[in-house]
């Protein structure tokens, strides 16, 4: 298992809809956001967060691409799920290892994110 350092003020979070996005709880999900740039993290909010739940329910493959996407993107210190939620496990199928393997970086998710940090500690 590898470990990532912690992150520091200043390092790149993106927050990606690996399930639902920001139609589900907006404000919550807004004062999250707002918490983090408190903390001196750069918030960078991926569009698939912005979709709404039928594209987001649909869309699986894509948000699988947006979270693969932004683990390879080096100048993101860590990625953070904007929600849990059963959806999730739909994006599994379409993850491909070796792009997460390469890339590993920080993972943060609440509530449903079970299958996915499983998924990703099983890659080590």
């Amino acid at each position: 298992m590898r470990t990532p350092e912690p992150l520091n003020q200043d390092d790149k979070v993106r927050i990606v809809a690996a399930s639902g996005g920001l139609q589900i709880f907006p404000a919550t999900l807004r004062r999250g956001f707002s918490r983090l740039e408190s903390l001196g993290l750069e918030v960078e909010v991926d569009e698939t967060v912005e979709k709404d739940t039928d594209w987001l329910n649909s869309n699986a493959k894509k948000k699988a691409e947006a979270l693969m996407d932004a683990f390879e993107d080096r100048s993101v210190g860590g990625v953070i799920a904007a929600t849990g939620g059963d959806e999730q496990i739909r994006l599994l199928r379409h993850l491909n290892p070796r792009r997460m393997e390469r890339n590993p970086t920080r993972f943060y998710g609440i509530s449903d994110n079970t299958c996915l940090t499983t998924y990703l500690w099983n890659l080590g």
